[in-house]
């Protein structure tokens, strides 16, 4: 592991015929390594993860033995144009440069320097963990896609983001660090936002389907949302911890649906004016910090609030007389 990390004047590298293994981030950072020479009978069998992070490889020949690769093992190499695969090689294979599983279901690593729009071709059902990452598309078509992976599009320059309702899952920090994506569709099918799944982005504006449970927890923080809607006949179960913190809202409706309210969920937003429950709130739990820093003056709990977490008000601008449900339990 780590064998050649942050070797910063490597330009090029011949492996030997018997390497059978290239180990986890074992080029990472070699930012000016643009060639990898190879054999079309090397033994290898196993490119590590993150292998190649951060280098400056400008493509990729993927060989007839190499059984274990992902997109992990190129996240950061920028320069990265395309792939090849050796048409002997049972496990992957490739389009128009893409690196794909052999059945071309699964996306496995897309070349970050292939910029422009992009759109999944039919077949694919899943793009695995960090394919896209850092990838320099403004769009994507996810067509028929259903599960996106960890960090898949992390680092991206997508500019907008339709998720139809055909994708039924994503994973944690799927779409985080894009910082270009001001505009957000989430779909149908969802029924969870994993943890830090938009974390860090430019979204200016969200309405959260009726479909979703739970938002895991950073799901949408420090991005630029003004405006939150929960759509009406909502399910939502959970906001976790600070999913919606370090954002300017500057007013949220909380559907009935709505049990927990997590850690620091909204902790931070200093625009944040006005807060409300829906009648018949299910509201049971606001957790520590919950709404931290926030500039609303006065609120109105929920009829059947049972417990109000430690620092959950402090530094508020919570003014006058509060008025505490008599089913509240605990109070931080």
């Amino acid at each position: 592991k780590f064998a050649f990390r942050n070797c910063n004047n490597l330009y090029a590298l011949n492996l030997p015929d018997g390497v059978k293994t290239i180990d986890e981030n074992a080029f990472e950072n070699t930012v000016r390594l643009q060639n990898i020479g190879m054999n079309a009978g090397i033994a290898l069998e196993k490119v590590g993860d993150f292998a190649f992070k951060g280098s400056g490889l400008t493509r990729f020949d993927v060989t007839a033995k190499v059984s274990y690769l992902n997109g992990s093992a190129f996240f950061g190499a920028n320069s990265l144009k395309t792939f090849t695969v050796a048409k002997s090689n049972v496990n992957y294979t490739v389009f128009d440069g893409v690196l794909f599983n052999k059945t071309a279901s699964k996306i496995v690593a897309y070349p970050a320097a292939k910029s422009g729009a992009y759109t999944i071709k039919d077949g694919v059902t899943s793009i695995g963990d960090y394919a896209f990452g850092y990838a320099k598309i403004k769009n994507i078509d996810l067509n028929k896609t259903e599960r996106i992976g960890e960090w898949a599009f992390a680092f991206s320059s997508l500019e907008s983001l339709i998720i139809p309702d055909n994708v039924v899952a994503l994973s944690a920090a799927s779409f985080a660090y894009n910082f270009n994506l001001k505009a957000v569709t989430l779909g149908g099918g969802l029924t969870e936002i994993p943890k830090s799944a938009f974390y860090m982005g430019n979204i200016t504006g969200l309405s959260v389907p009726k479909n979703i449970a739970v938002i895991g927890p950073n799901a949408f923080a420090a991005n630029q949302i003004e405006t939150l809607v929960f759509e009406e006949n909502s399910g939502l179960l959970e906001i976790g911890e600070a999913a919606f913190s370090l954002i300017p809202v500057q007013k949220v409706k909380f559907p009935a649906s709505l049990v927990v309210i997590g850690a620091s969920a909204f902790a931070k937003d200093g625009y944040l004016t006005e807060i409300t429950f829906e009648e018949n709130s299910n509201l049971q739990y606001i957790g520590s910090y919950a709404f931290e820093k926030t500039s609303f003056t006065s609120v109105t709990f929920p009829s059947g609030l049972v417990g109000i977490g430690d620092y959950a008000f402090i530094s508020s601008a919570l003014t006058g007389e509060v008025a505490l449900p008599a089913s509240l339990k605990n109070l931080g």
